[in-house]
């Protein structure tokens, strides 16, 4: 190419002077750069920046009035500047002259340009005859620089006021940076915190591990999230988001990294306080029905792994409303806040005691023996010292009371069973346990639910009886010694479509304890007025006995 030029410009006829000459104004035409020269011995302007002024807007005539006093455009606050860089070049205080300065243009704008100049032809007493240099356009430049700054100053402001703790650590994980809220979260400030890695100050394996992490942030680049719990300089113990995020230069390498924490002290404990309202009773403090359910669907799991028998147990207290009702709810409560503490303070550290609601109670007994005697033999011994336990008295404000418990418990294994039938069976056997006589504990066992699927299909198919006029009366004579009948006795009977004959003895006491025993009776008397009405006078009329 070099020598392709200087061949074309032979061709024209130029010399190599004007040749040279020619490539100068190419070369600066192209940077945009407008060169000037000025004679420091005569003071003639030998080159002038004519490109600057049409630049800028100005025509011919402007620009020479210009070129005589350029000061004339030039912003008054760098007019010192200008003076004091020419000043200090030629006094070799400096090696070039170089200045930054704003020129008003046509159009009304301040436009910053560049001045790049130096003293040439120095004689023995270092002056110099000719000063040459550059003006060129830097305008895009410090408007970016202004906006840079700004940003920065922003950033600065945001940073400094913010109440996160900011911190920038370099490769060797030191912090060369921190915030206000940092260091003055931190006994000692920046003086402790600069220049030192997380290990070092405040140090430990919780700062061990969050070293790590920077470094992790170096290798990979991506940003690392986690919590921290940390020690203000009062001594508090506070709980901080902290996010880790990589710093990049102009060529995409990471030069820092960018620690931010967030105090989530009051948010956790917002979010424990949602979580026990959600899993736990608020009354006792036990967990509830929810979190019991999960925690029996986990040692299903682990039971099928391990082989291990476990116990579901329930408990209710015998005669709960009685009291409530008699001293007040507040005097309930205390009941059962006890009765919570009691339970709990029996138990395994890996047990479970629920409350179910009202006066249940729920324990799951968890790893017992792989043998089911030998589990059978540890849930009943712990049963026996619930029991003991629940009846020693309880002393409610001004009440001394003693209250007993009736404990229903099934043994599972596996997975089995649904949670759904487990809690069916203990409640079967908590039921035995009531109708015991209260105070005792049963162990679910198939004939107890063989006993209580009869009896409520039997009260199922009551309700229905009445209606389907299955229920008969049987009258049986009553003789005196000559043998004359003087009155009879009604003998109740349920014609069953599939059981054949019931006797009262099989359903009287379920119709007692449903209420049904009520419309029974009253179509028995309607029945027997019926059949007296239909016999007339005779030796029934004042002699009828009703039986079941």
């Amino acid at each position: 190419m070099l020598a392709r030029s200087l061949t074309l410009f032979e061709v024209a006829g130029m010399s190599e002077q004007d040749a040279n000459k020619e490539r100068l104004e190419l070369a600066l035409e192209a940077a945009g750069l407008d060169l000037w020269e000025n004679d420091l011995v005569t003071g003639e302007v030998i080159c002038k920046t004519s490109k600057v002024f049409t630049e800028l807007g100005y025509g011919e005539e402007e620009s020479l009035s210009f070129m005589d006093d350029v000061f004339k455009i030039v912003h008054p606050e760098d007019i010192p500047l200008i003076k004091t860089a020419i000043n200090n070049h030629l006094r070799g205080i400096a090696t070039q002259y170089r200045c930054e300065f704003r020129v008003f243009s046509k159009s009304g704008a301040w436009v910053w340009y560049a001045n790049y100049g130096k003293i040439m032809d120095r004689d023995g007493n270092n002056s110099g005859r000719r000063f040459i240099g550059v003006t060129f356009n830097i305008d895009d430049r410090k408007r970016n620089e202004e906006m840079l700054a700004v940003r920065g100053q922003v950033w600065r402001t945001l940073v400094e006021n913010s109440p996160d703790t900011i911190a920038r650590y370099d490769r060797e994980c030191r912090r060369i940076y921190v915030n206000l809220s940092l260091s003055t979260l931190t006994e000692g400030g920046e003086k402790v915190l600069l220049g030192k890695k997380p290990s070092e100050f405040p140090g430990g394996q919780d700062y061990v591990d969050y070293e790590a992490k920077i470094q992790e942030v170096f290798e990979t680049g991506r940003d690392i999230e986690f919590e921290l719990n940390i020690k203000s300089r009062t001594g508090k113990e506070l709980c901080n988001h902290i996010r880790l995020t990589a710093e990049h230069d102009s060529s995409g390498s990471i030069v820092t990294v960018m620690g931010v924490g967030r105090d989530i002290s009051e948010l956790n404990i917002q979010r424990q306080k949602i979580n026990e309202m959600a899993f736990y009773d608020s009354l006792t403090g036990l967990p509830n029905r929810r979190l019991l359910i999960d925690r029996l669907q986990h040692t299903l799991a682990f039971s099928a792994r391990s082989g291990l028998q476990n116990a579901l147990i329930f408990i209710d207290l015998d005669n709960f409303k009685t009291l409530n009702d008699t001293l007040g709810h507040d005097i309930g409560d205390l009941l059962l806040k006890q009765t919570a503490q009691r339970l709990t303070a029996c138990m395994r550290q890996e047990d479970t005691v629920a409350r179910m609601g009202g006066d249940e109670f729920v324990i799951i007994l968890e790893n017992l023996s792989n043998h089911i005697q030998e589990a059978e033999f540890q849930v009943e011994t712990i049963n026996k010292k619930i029991l003991t336990i629940l009846n020693q008295p309880y002393q409610l404000a001004n009440h001394n009371r003693y209250i007993t418990p009736s404990i229903g418990i099934v043994i599972f294994s596996g997975n089995q069973f649904s949670i759904d039938e487990l809690m069916k069976r203990a409640d079967i056997a908590m039921y035995q346990a009531k109708k015991a006589g209260r105070n005792t504990i049963r162990f679910f066992d198939l004939d107890m639910q063989a006993a209580i699927e009869n009896r409520s299909s039997l009260e199922e198919s009551m309700k229905h009886a009445l209606s389907r006029q299955q229920f008969e009366l049987y009258y049986q004579p009553q003789v005196n010694s000559t043998g004359r009948i003087v009155g009879a006795e009604v003998l109740l009977r349920w014609q069953h479509p599939i059981h054949g004959m019931i006797l009262p003895d099989d359903f009287i006491h379920i119709a007692e304890e449903t209420g049904l025993i009520v419309p029974i009776g009253l179509q028995v008397m309607k029945s027997v007025c019926r059949q007296l009405k239909i016999w007339g006078n005779g030796p029934l009329k004042d002699n009828l006995h009703l039986s079941v």
